[in-house]
């Protein structure tokens, strides 16, 4: 089977850069922030291996899988058709069963950059 190409949503790259912030205002390293984001990159873009391996949250959002990321961020994404959407990336131990219930997943793929 031919991976899945993976697309990010606005909200999760506003996500990343979020992150990118926070690990910088913690740990003073550009490098550090830089390396944690690329590494999260790497492992959204590997949900296209193997799109269906992740959890499944229907009770989120109809379609929504989750899988974690170095016990410390949550990738949310969806499989439209042949594409992996990365929705969303939480950070930090936030409750991010809450901030889905509250967002809006479009369910539309054309609403992906």
């Amino acid at each position: 089977m031919r991976p899945l190409d993976v697309a990010f949503r606005p909200a999760a790259i506003a996500d990343l850069r979020g992150i990118l912030l926070s690990i910088f205002e913690v740990g003073q390293s550009p490098v550090m922030a830089r390396g944690y984001v690329r590494r999260l990159q790497g492992r959204c873009q590997k949900i296209g291996d193997a799109p269906g391996a992740g959890m499944p949250r229907d009770d989120l959002a109809p379609g929504l899988r989750i899988v974690t990321f170095e016990r410390a961020a949550v990738i949310a994404y969806t499989i439209d058709g042949n594409r992996v959407s990365i929705t969303n990336v939480f950070f930090g131990g936030g409750d991010f069963e809450a901030l889905c219930r509250g967002a809006e997943i479009p369910a539309d793929p054309t609403d992906e950059l």
